[in-house]
């Protein structure tokens, strides 16, 4: 039964009355559903594994050129930056030198052993000569793959000078700007962090309580701030057994794989208000979600009428359930709660 109610408070100031505020609402009959059982959640949009790389050089250097800035999209393979390498350009031409000498002797030395495997059949050189000029041509060819690797690892260190993207994605950060001069001494250094944000997960903080009902494959649905009216859609992907601990309260971290939603929206770090969806079903007594208000002590309380008067009732709520709140105590079936529209208030 719904009924529509204006109800006018009013106070005696010095000994006149005066009206303070006016609300009006529906009064809406508490009953009792079936409910699907939910666990409700906090969470953090997080990038998955792999779609957050941090981008440096493998050598050091001066910094010459970057061609990117944060906010552009790149493709995997594309040049983010390039290190100052006239030394390694020198050293690759060095090293092609050696490979083309290397082999114009070993050309020779065969010429060479030819005509004394030809002399030798006529017995005018002697063995031990013509073993010499095998032996010249074997040394020959070691000489050369020996340039030739010397040649690959000169052009595989003339290629770090050139950062390309190892992902595609969205450039988020940029910690090094040209003619700055990056060391990779002990560690690769990072100068250009790329995430794919089309790789987007959710790491939802799962109260000790309700974990023993979170499983992997449960569907779930969670919001975030910056779109509070859009919805997106996820499944449980794993539940990390390590417990972490948050303002005094013991939490589990259940990884849910983004489904489907709104493009574009989603970001790293963004604050997800999650409900997981357990496959239980319970009864319930449920009132609409504006009907419960909550106090300055934090106590979840609702507005019932006594008498044609408006009275605060305390109540013990379970999780939201779409536009319904499930009340655990404080409420019997049938009875009647004001569900405010508007409220005024006047001096």
């Amino acid at each position: 039964m719904v009924a529509l109610l204006t109800v006018v408070a009013l106070a005696s100031v010095a000994g006149c009355k005066k009206p303070k505020a006016e609300v009006t609402g529906t009064l809406v009959r508490v009953e009792q559903r079936t409910l699907e059982s939910t666990v409700s959640a906090t969470g953090t949009i997080t990038p998955q594994v792999g779609a957050d790389v941090k981008v440096g050089p493998r050598i050091s250097g001066l910094l010459q050129k970057l061609y990117v800035k944060v906010g552009d999209t790149v493709q995997t393979g594309e040049v983010l930056a390039e290190i100052e390498h006239a030394d390694l350009d020198q050293a690759v031409r060095d090293a092609g030198t050696s490979v083309k000498e290397a082999r114009a002797k070993l050309d020779l030395d065969k010429l060479v052993l030819a005509r004394r495997v030809r002399l030798e059949r006529e017995g005018i050189v002697s063995p031990e000569d013509l073993d010499i000029a095998r032996e010249t041509v074997t040394v020959d060819k070691a000489a050369l793959e020996s340039v030739q690797s010397r040649l690959a690892s000169a052009r595989i260190v003339q290629s770090y000078a050139t950062v390309r993207a190892p992902i595609s994605g969205t450039v988020t950060a940029i910690s090094t700007q040209e003619g700055e001069t990056v060391a990779a001494s002990f560690a690769v250094p990072t100068f250009v962090t790329i995430v794919d944000l089309n790789r987007l997960q959710v790491d939802a903080y799962v109260d000790e309580v309700d974990i023993g009902r979170v499983k992997p494959g449960q569907a779930a649905t969670f919001t975030v701030d910056a779109a509070p009216s859009e919805t997106f859609h996820g499944t449980v992907q794993a539940v990390i057994p390590q417990a972490m601990v948050r303002n005094n309260v013991v939490n589990y971290v259940v990884l849910l794989a983004i489904q489907k939603g709104p493009k574009g929206i989603l970001r790293p770090a963004m604050t997800a208000t999650v409900s997981i969806e357990t496959g239980e079903h319970r009864a319930a007594l449920v009132v609409p979600a504006g009907a419960v208000q909550y106090d300055a002590q934090g106590s979840s309380y609702v507005t019932v009428m006594v008498k044609g008067k408006p009275q605060k009732k305390i109540v013990v709520c379970g999780s939201q359930s779409g536009g319904e709140i499930p009340i655990k105590d404080g409420l019997s079936e049938g009875e009647e709660v004001l569900l405010p529209q508007a409220q005024s208030g006047g001096a």
